[in-house]
């Protein structure tokens, strides 16, 4: 589990990014379900299909961004925790972000972004739900030449852009080369308002 502090304006936020085994075999309707089931204090809780999440710092962008647009009266949603996976999938269309992105029936593992105003009450959140479907996975969002190349072709990102800036041709190079690709376009969506 990554705990991280996001600001807006002059308030602060938790987010806290996972990605879990769907040991308990919950469909999607299921994971939906307790995914609205927001406490006091949390303000979204999103789940979102693993195979194509780069890691942490990716996760990280897509909050921020969601928060900036839901905050900021720019958002695409009514729902923060539909701006999550709109920006999570770096297009605007909330059906295409839902279908791209979204969990499909009983999915093998997770990603799980929640974001809340309260620290203590958004981890107690993230570990009840934990519990429910599983186990969080070790090590979070693995690397794998196979999970590089499938995120790379869904997203559309080039050879090109991951060589021009990957500081070598090793795999945990070329994945901070394609992290940094996706955190620029998550945050072009804003600009496609």
């Amino acid at each position: 589990m990554i705990i991280e502090k996001l600001y807006h304006s002059d308030s602060e936020f938790v987010v806290i990014a996972t990605e879990l085994v769907n040991k308990n075999a919950l469909t999607s309707s299921q994971l939906i379900e307790i995914a609205s089931n927001l406490p006091n204090g949390v303000l979204a809780t999103q789940f979102l299909r693993a195979d194509l999440v780069a890691g942490p710092i990716y996760l990280m962008a897509v909050a921020q961004n969601a928060l900036n647009a839901w905050r900021g009266n720019y958002a695409h949603s009514r729902s923060l925790s539909v701006e999550i996976v709109v920006y999570a999938s770096a297009q605007r269309q909330i059906s295409n972000a839902l279908q791209e992105l979204g969990v499909e029936n009983m999915p093998e593992s997770v990603a799980l972004v929640a974001i809340g105003e309260n620290e203590s009450n958004t981890v107690e959140h993230v570990s009840a739900i934990i519990n429910w479907v599983g186990h969080e996975r070790h090590p979070l969002f693995e690397q794998s030449k196979e999970r590089f190349e499938q995120i790379k072709k869904h997203f559309g990102i080039t050879d090109i852009e991951i060589q021009a800036i990957a500081e070598s041709e090793s795999l945990s190079a070329r994945f901070d080369a394609l992290t940094r690709c996706l955190v620029n376009k998550v945050s072009l969506v804003a600009f496609e308002t």
